[in-house]
């Protein structure tokens, strides 16, 4: 959903700019805010991307044949202020455990975590890392990665010197706000803890219109040299994932198989709880029982579950990676497990209360 937004985003506005009546452009507005509150609701990390979208959207206002002015420019900034605050009101009062979810979105900023800054970086400039969730590291797929930083370098090398930036050009001023908007994607990325490929991907929806705008500007001979370079890093890039080894925790075929022996066997009402972070993704393919599912993962969140169980007299499905469930057995309280099963570390354990 925040993919979408950073995507459409431009568009509407453009939108909002260019109609010609209050009624178009009151259905381009609502469309945007509607865009960014679905976003925010959806995953409020969203909150982290609104700056760095701001200057995408400046890009998008940018270019040939566009011109500003005062009065569009104040329109733009009211869209954008009226629409970010929406969204912060809404993270004020939605909550975590009855705490404000904009307070928790606080504390999970990492920026005194220097050590995660080259890791953050690699994410950009390293396509065969962002399979990091999916492939186990090795000897190989960090040649890979060399591989494909050193091909990314000479690409951004040979797309820079095809710009030739002129700042007093309205199209060089579109590419200037698409570098700071790749720059601003990228640093929240980092300062929310951003540890995974999706944190930082938004960033390369700049960083794919400024190789485009490269393309564009250079002569044939160079145009041809720096797409191939690209595509050939993307061919790459997914040859490397696809004969490298496979992360048991994310793609094995046994977190499917586990979760849907458990699923499939579950009375209706029942509880599933994907404690292991991510897995609550894609546990809707394991089953069509339409089980609801949480995330409850430490103590405090384990025990609001049992009671939410016990007061709706329903089962609870616990599903972990590698975990003890003599520990979870006693965070459950009044619930005891009557069944478990286990493939490659993958656990399920079915809690129920006493007849």
């Amino acid at each position: 959903m925040s993919f979408l937004a950073a995507s459409w985003s431009p568009y509407f506005v453009q939108r909002f700019l260019s109609a010609p009546h209050r009624f178009s452009k009151a259905i381009s507005a609502l469309s945007l805010v509607a865009l960014w509150l679905f976003s925010a609701e959806d995953k409020p990390y969203f909150f982290y991307l609104m700056t760095g979208l701001a200057a995408l959207i400046a890009a998008s206002t940018q270019g040939e044949g566009r011109r500003l002015n005062k009065q569009i420019i104040i329109k733009v900034a009211v869209l954008l202020t009226t629409t970010f605050l929406m969204c912060t009101y809404l993270l004020l009062i939605a909550n975590v455990n009855g705490v404000s979810y904009f307070h928790y979105l606080s504390t999970q900023v990492k920026l005194d975590k220097i050590s995660t800054l080259p890791h953050s970086v690699r994410l950009l400039v390293d396509f065969p890392e962002n399979a990091e969730r999916i492939i186990e590291s090795n000897r190989y797929t960090k040649l890979s990665s060399i591989i494909s930083m050193i091909t990314l370098a000479y690409a951004s090398f040979l797309g820079w010197k095809l710009l030739k930036l002129r700042p007093q050009r309205t199209e060089d001023r579109e590419t200037i706000w698409l570098l700071i908007s790749l720059s601003i994607l990228w640093f929240f990325g980092w300062v929310a803890g951003g540890r995974f490929h999706h944190h930082f991907v938004f960033a390369q929806i700049p960083a794919a219109i400024i190789f485009a705008k490269c393309l564009e500007n250079g002569k044939t001979r160079k145009q041809l040299l720096l797409l191939t370079l690209l595509i050939g890093l993307n061919f790459f890039s997914a040859a490397s994932v696809s004969i490298s080894p496979k992360n048991n925790y994310y793609s094995s075929s046994a977190f499917a198989k586990v979760l849907s022996n458990g699923v499939n066997s579950s009375s209706p009402g029942t509880i599933v709880n994907c404690s292991s972070w991510g897995c609550y993704y894609s546990h809707s393919l394991a089953g069509s029982n339409g089980l609801p599912v949480v995330w409850a993962s430490d103590q405090s969140s384990l025990q609001s579950l049992a009671k939410l169980a016990r007061s709706k007299k329903v089962d609870i499905l616990h599903v972990c990676y590698k975990c003890n469930l003599a520990a979870i057995d006693r965070l459950y309280g009044s619930f005891t497990r009557s069944s478990s099963d286990t493939i490659n570390g993958w656990h399920v354990a079915r809690y129920q209360l006493p007849q």
